[in-house]
């Protein structure tokens, strides 16, 4: 019977999925791999992607995702109920401040000053 969920040996070497008190089902999964995919493509530059989320005592989940590009760092933390609805936030999150760094850099205001 085949799964229309990549298996592990399928999962891209770009990005990470860490989940901690619980264990995402395999729709979940798919979702999270194909959206992260996607995200990692996006990036101005090659770059490793970290998804900690950590479900608490009462069901909230907390996520953290970590962007590591050859000379960028980027993070967003997020809240929710829903693990979807936090990687959204994080997603919305990341874009924005590189897409805020790609606009501050080509207008100059990126630059060090010695």
């Amino acid at each position: 019977m085949t799964t229309p969920f990549p298996s592990q040996a399928e999962t891209n070497a770009n990005y990470r999925i860490e989940t901690y008190r619980f264990v995402l089902t395999d729709e979940e999964e798919w979702e999270l791999s194909q959206r992260l995919d996607h995200l990692s493509s996006a990036m101005p530059e090659e770059a490793s992607l970290l998804l900690k989320i950590r479900m608490d005592e009462e069901y909230y989940f907390q996520a953290t995702l970590s962007v590591q590009t050859m000379s960028r760092y980027y993070e967003s933390t997020q809240d929710d109920f829903d693990p979807l609805e936090v990687f959204a936030r994080l997603e919305d999150d990341i874009l924005d401040k590189i897409s805020h760094w790609g606009y501050r850099h080509a207008n100059g205001f990126d630059r060090r000053i010695a």
